[in-house]
Parts: structure tokens; sequence; C-alpha cells
């Protein structure tokens, strides 16, 4: 009994921190866009459709993550943070428009994975009943 307790403590402390990691990095991106554009040289719908790219990317990802998590859910452990460290060094070393483009949709699909793959074992202690089943 006290076993399975840790174990749903430590899922959520792991649940915990990817979404604090996730947060962070999506918010410290809006303040730097103008910054973005003064050093690449990007027009304004240019900066629109980087700024998009993330939610588009969210959007394109919601079904397949889920399918992913559940059924290779060490792999999506594994595969969201270095998907964030790809996008992120995508988005810090381009120098083009496109290179930006392609690190905020691998961000937005790693934002999505994030959740998904964090939450399975969370489910999992539980089995499947909830976080209020005793």
């Amino acid at each position: 009994m006290i076993e399975r307790s840790v174990r749903a403590l430590t899922s959520t402390a792991l649940l915990c921190f990817i979404s604090l990691c996730s947060c962070f990095s999506m918010g410290a991106f809006s303040p730097l866009l103008p910054e973005i554009g003064r050093a690449n040289g990007l027009a304004d719908w240019q900066l629109g459709v980087v700024a998009g790219a993330l939610g588009f990317a969210r959007m394109a990802a919601a079904i397949p993550s889920g399918w992913l998590a559940g059924r290779y859910l060490g792999t999506t452990l594994c595969a969201s943070p270095a998907l964030m460290l790809a996008g992120t060094v995508l988005l810090a070393v381009s120098g083009s428009f496109p290179l930006l483009v392609l690190g905020r949709l691998i961000l937005g699909f790693a934002y999505t994975l994030a959740p998904w793959a964090g939450s399975s074992p969370c489910s999992s202690t539980t089995g499947g009943r909830g976080p209020r089943s005793a």
C-alpha cells in the first residue's frame, strides 16, 4: 500500500515537472518575438506564421499524441523533452524563416505530447479510475 502511494506521488511530481518546463518555455517566447523579428528581418506576417505554428501543431497533434502515449509510454516520456530541446535549439540557431517555423512546429508537437505522456502514469497508478478512487 505504501509503495503504491509513493509511486503515485512520484508520477504526480513527474507530471508537475513536465508541466512546469512546458509552461515556462511557452511563456518565454512572446516577449522575444519582436527581437526575433528584428534579428532575422522578418515581416509582420512572417512573425504571425511563426507564432501561429505552435498552435497549429498543438491542434494537429492532439489525437496522435494521445494514441502514442497510450501505446508507447516510455518512448513518449523520453521523446517529449528531446523534442522540446530540438525545437528550442532550432529557434536559437535558425537564421531563416522556414527553420523558425519548423522549430515552432516541433515545439507544438512536444507541448502536446508532454501532458499526455505525463498524465498516463498518473492514471495507471489509480487503475484508470481517476484520482478519487480508493
